[in-house]
């Protein structure tokens, strides 16, 4: 049985309401909300985030795979993502197995989430309440669900041997949705998960304790410039990579170092716009090649291949950001 999607739009939309009535209602207590007109802020800031995940879900259909189109999409340069609402459910930690290979670079290929060691047939567990948004053979994913959230969060369960949930499908926390496997790119028996906000990836272990298999961070930071997405725990440093975004800039790069999001913001906030140097970076589009990237950007083609680790006939992914 495969659910329309206007009823799983429906079902995201009443956990978000859910949500907002919990953070009223529920944790008065833990909030010390002071005033109607500081909750009221709250409920708007909150009611603002359950739109833009909502609109974002809107774009998505199996056509685009694991990333949904966001041209168009008004995305704020801060938006928050919190793990303490009902809806959610309680953190349940996928599969407790061994960690095979962590987030990040390997192979000169960027590895978007985590290896987790399991034998063929282990049950795989939604991480939180959702609905399944995905459930397919996906490239080098093979056997593939990805399970969306109430507070905008993506999950992604990768290599299982059979799927146990079709697309539509209301989820709780800790719900059967597979069993684990090696299908697709694999060399092992093992999960990929992964997390991911607006499409893009980002490291599970920025909120997730892998050594208790609870959540360290009870809200997410997400962090747009120009397009560029950033997923940040609350309290964790601004990274330099997304700095380096543009020639010019009003954040000065100086007072980063250990300063979190919200110390850049409020430091800069009152400061005259200045000039700071920063590497350029240019978006891989349709019909780009690196010859034509090169030519365009005056740079010359050898230059582009090592700043970039890339070699002739490199294949170009698009939205892929390449160094100048």
């Amino acid at each position: 049985m495969t659910f329309p999607k206007a009823i799983v739009f429906l079902f995201l939309i009443a956990l978000q309401s859910e949500s907002l009535l919990f953070a009223q209602e529920d944790f008065p207590n833990t909030k010390k909300i002071q005033s109607d007109k500081v909750a009221l802020t709250e409920i708007k800031s909150k009611d603002s985030s359950a739109t833009l995940f909502q609109e974002y879900l809107s774009r998505c259909n199996s056509r685009y795979g694991i990333r949904c189109p966001r041209q168009t999409l008004t995305i704020p340069s801060i938006t928050t993502i919190n793990f303490s609402d009902k809806a959610m459910g309680e953190f349940y930690f996928p599969f407790r197995g061994k960690l095979l290979s962590p987030y990040g670079p390997r192979h000169r290929r960027m590895h978007a989430g985590l290896d987790i060691k399991l034998q063929k047939g282990d049950t795989v567990r939604s991480a939180f309440n959702g609905v399944v948004r995905l459930s397919q053979t996906f490239h080098g994913y093979g056997l593939m669900v990805v399970v969306s959230h109430p507070n905008g969060l993506e999950t992604l369960y990768a290599h299982l041997s059979k799927i146990l949930v079709e697309d539509g499908q209301p989820v709780s926390s800790g719900e059967p949705i597979g069993l684990g496997g090696r299908t697709g790119r694999a060399t092992t028996t093992h999960l990929h998960f992964e997390t991911r906000v607006l499409g893009e990836h980002f490291n599970p272990l920025k909120f997730i304790d892998f050594d208790t298999y609870s959540l360290k961070a009870e809200k997410l930071i997400v962090y747009n410039r120009d397009g560029s997405i950033q997923v940040l725990a609350e309290g964790q440093p601004l990274e330099e990579p997304l700095l380096a975004e543009e020639e010019t800039s009003t954040i000065d790069t100086s007072v980063v170092g250990d300063t979190t999001l919200q110390q850049v913001v409020a430091q800069t906030k009152d400061q005259p716009s200045k000039k700071v140097k920063k590497s350029k970076y240019h978006k891989v589009k349709r019909g780009d090649t690196l010859y034509s990237i090169a030519r365009k950007n005056n740079i010359p083609l050898d230059d582009l291949y090592k700043k970039n680790h890339l070699k002739p006939g490199s294949v170009l992914s698009i939205g892929k950001r390449l160094k100048l």
